[in-house]
């Protein structure tokens, strides 16, 4: 059985239809980022839980929500296998024949990607995501484009992670975009050990709008370290990303970069 938890934010648009969910091994649940709750979720990440890591939504945006779930993997997740989803995902192939194709992967050991950026739709047709398409650490736009006054997001991945940092310029690895994949219980509990140092030791004065993007890397690296990482077009992601440009492939691209230039602008004046 695979437990989906989709989390629900409630700037991101509502697509993910409770149809894509219609197999015996498949459930989910729903659950809103910080403290807003959404009217179609079944929980609320800092209302409903305790630990919560809602305070920090802020500034890791869903990576607390993801951080909750592993606080209460017990309750959510059982022995299951675990899914990560958020709403403004469509599926690319029937229900019953992706989730089975997922729940297989995990069996033979691997790291489920399931999204890639909604721009692709069209034109590309398999289920394992074309090389050319697939983030690499080498090819991430992170490495070529600073957040506000030169803040790099890879420099705090240093400071935080040295071992990691080191990792991904040697190796090289793909990385799981938007930080949405399926994994066993038992990968879901070696990421969540990982990150929750990592929040530990994060200081405030280092937070910004560049923090999200850091354990969106985090978590791909991470989960890429654990164990192989089968990169698939499970679903099409309509984020605010864009796949050229200064926001290419990120999370919350090219909207974030326009917010800092605007920033910086003010700033000046």
């Amino acid at each position: 059985m695979i437990k989906s938890v989709v989390l629900c934010h409630p700037s991101s648009k509502n697509i993910l239809r409770d149809s894509v969910f219609r197999s015996k091994i498949v459930d989910k649940v729903k659950i809103s980022c910080g403290v807003s709750r959404t009217k179609y979720s079944d929980f609320c990440e800092g209302n409903d839980f305790n630990p919560t890591y809602a305070a920090w939504n802020s500034c890791l945006f869903e990576s607390s929500v993801i951080m909750t779930v592993w606080e209460h993997a017990d309750t959510l997740i059982g022995n299951d296998d675990v899914a990560i989803l958020h709403t403004d995902v469509q599926p690319h192939f029937t229900p019953y024949k992706m989730w089975r194709k997922i729940s297989s992967s995990i069996k033979d050991g691997n790291i489920v990607g399931l999204t890639i950026p909604y721009a692709y739709m069209g034109a590309v047709d398999d289920w394992i995501m074309p090389e050319n398409i697939a983030l690499d650490v080498r090819n991430d736009p992170m490495l070529k484009h600073a957040f506000d006054i030169g803040i790099n997001v890879w420099d705090f991945i240093k400071k935080y992670d040295y071992d990691i940092y080191s990792y991904a310029l040697d190796e090289n690895p793909c990385i799981v975009f938007s930080h949405q994949f399926a994994c066993s219980r038992k990968h879901f509990d070696e990421l969540g050990y990982k990150l929750s140092r990592i929040i530990r030791n994060l200081r405030l004065q280092d937070t910004g709008f560049w923090t999200p993007h850091m354990f969106e890397r985090l978590i791909g690296l991470y989960l890429s370290k654990i164990s192989s990482v089968e990169l698939t077009t499970a679903f099409w992601h309509h984020s605010s990303s864009g796949t050229f440009g200064p926001g290419e492939n990120i999370l919350y691209g090219p909207k974030g970069v326009k917010f800092y230039r605007t920033r910086m602008r003010l700033l000046d004046d």
